[in-house]
């Protein structure tokens, strides 16, 4: 799998298949900019930052169970 982020009109994150295939978003709520994508492939699960909300959040590969890591003390300035 593939995992990117896009911060245009409407900022999500999204997987597919090394092929294209299977094209998925993980999320696409309460975002503005997202980056910093990390995979944690023994538990997997896809860690991101939002710059802009200043928070660490997580999820599922499958966008299941996405929840905040760190929510306050980060400040990116």
């Amino acid at each position: 799998m593939i995992f990117w982020t896009d911060w245009g009109s409407t900022p999500k994150i999204e997987r597919s298949g090394m092929d294209g295939g299977d094209r998925m978003v993980i999320a696409n709520t309460s975002l503005f900019w997202p980056n910093g994508l990390t995979l944690d492939y023994a538990a997997q699960k896809l860690y991101w930052a939002d710059a802009k909300h200043h928070v660490i959040e997580c999820s599922n590969y499958d966008g299941s169970h996405r929840r905040t890591v760190i929510n306050q003390g980060m400040d990116l300035s």
